[in-house]
């Protein structure tokens, strides 16, 4: 037995080491990146894709929403008569992190005149995002209801 046990520490002492196995200690939340595209984004032979600037705005997270909780003015929604379960403002690299417990929700930007969102689902659900227990979900947020394509 003293041999097998010698044998373990003398291989995992070698490059590399033993994979261990770690458990997260990072709560659930949701992390990302806020773009901002405006203008003619049509392709062309000389046009380079625009992938978006970074931006500073609010992301506001509500319990996943239905296009019917929502009244839309143009491009953008108004405030829907429910309270946000967090609010997080983005970095100067358009970046943010939030923790929130499992679960479905609803991401918007504030924008001047209203919420932006763009994504739905097949359910008419708003900008979906699922938490998973002990997970961190990584989105990209593109505001673009500025641009033409």
């Amino acid at each position: 037995m003293k041999q097998i046990v010698l044998l373990f520490i003398v291989l995992c002492s070698g490059i590399g080491g033993c994979a261990t196995t770690q458990i997260s200690s990072q709560p659930p939340g949701v992390k990302g990146k806020v773009l901002w595209v405006e203008g003619n984004q049509m392709p062309g032979p000389d046009r380079k894709i625009n992938e978006g600037s970074p931006v500073v705005r609010e992301i506001i997270f509500y319990d996943v929403l239905k296009t019917s909780d929502l009244k839309r003015q143009n491009a953008l929604f108004q405030e829907p008569p429910f309270e946000p379960v967090a609010i997080v403002k983005t970095n100067e690299q358009g970046e943010f992190e939030v923790n929130l417990p499992a679960g479905r929700y609803s991401l918007f930007t504030r924008e001047n005149n209203g919420l932006f969102a763009n994504l739905f689902d097949g359910e008419n659900n708003v900008n979906p995002v699922t938490v998973e227990s002990g997970e961190v979900t990584e989105v990209t947020i593109v505001i673009n209801y500025k641009a033409v394509y």
